[in-house]
């Protein structure tokens, strides 16, 4: 890859998370003749991803994939709002009464659900856990998903949706090929956007759940050494040697 087209990165754990290295990500960014297009694609809302761009120190980009991939907004803050796709058979009033009685699981506070996605806390949920609660759903007639991060975290979103295929309707839109693009992340809720570009960068700090991600056809993972925003640029230096 002589040169990404798009950079698509996590941001808690992998951009955010280590102040002094994220500096210095934004100084080769604001540096880099025809630097890659930054999308940032997060668990976070729209509003917070904003407010690092504005006071955090975060550069600004050219997309953002917010919620985990539920929602998606250009560089001028508007939303995309025919995004996501999937418009029948999804209610999240069902998806929280099918759940209601699992044990392991703890609705997240309502700042952190949305139309597209039922969130919950759920610490320690093994595989046999999450079958549990696949096939609760499947009972209940619910075309879902499950993504599981961190040893903790619980997403419930519809068939299709997430980060992973937001961003490949981001580099549709654009007209960008997957394989143009390289994607980075630390945890499980970033496994789809890392099987997504040519290359995924798995950081430094990355959770251990991400230890079984392997490259295929036309994707090729690479892990590194450094941690948080300096992995990225270690990831990049990888991918397009001479890049800076």
């Amino acid at each position: 890859m002589a040169r990404p087209g798009v950079l698509i990165s996590d941001l808690d754990g992998t951009l955010l998370g280590d102040p002094a290295a994220l500096g210095r990500f934004a100084a080769v960014m604001a540096s880099w003749p025809g630097r890659p297009r930054l999308v940032y694609a997060t668990g976070r809302t729209a509003r917070s991803v904003w407010y690092e761009v504005d006071h955090g120190g975060l550069p600004p980009p050219d997309a953002i994939i917010t919620d985990v991939g539920t929602a998606i907004a250009g560089s001028d803050r508007e939303p995309w709002p025919e995004w996501p796709t999937v418009r029948a058979t999804w209610d999240v009033t069902m998806v929280r009464a099918a759940l209601l009685d699992l044990p392991a699981l703890a609705l997240q506070p309502e700042v952190a659900q949305t139309p597209w996605k039922v969130s919950y806390h759920a610490p320690g949920m093994d595989r046999a856990a999450l079958l549990r609660a696949a096939r609760t759903l499947r009972r209940a007639g619910i075309r879902g998903r499950l993504i599981y991060s961190s040893c903790r975290d619980l997403d419930v979103l519809p068939r299709g949706v997430g980060k992973g295929p937001a961003a490949r309707y981001v580099l549709a839109r654009w007209g960008i090929e997957p394989g143009d693009a390289v994607t980075a992340g630390d945890t499980g809720n970033d496994r789809d956007l890392l099987r997504t570009g040519g290359v995924g960068i798995v950081v430094g700090n990355a959770h251990p759940e991400l230890a079984a991600l392997r490259s295929r056809a036309g994707n090729r993972i690479i892990r590194v050494t450094s941690g948080h925003a300096d992995g990225v640029l270690e990831g990049l230096s990888l991918v397009a040697p001479g890049w800076s």
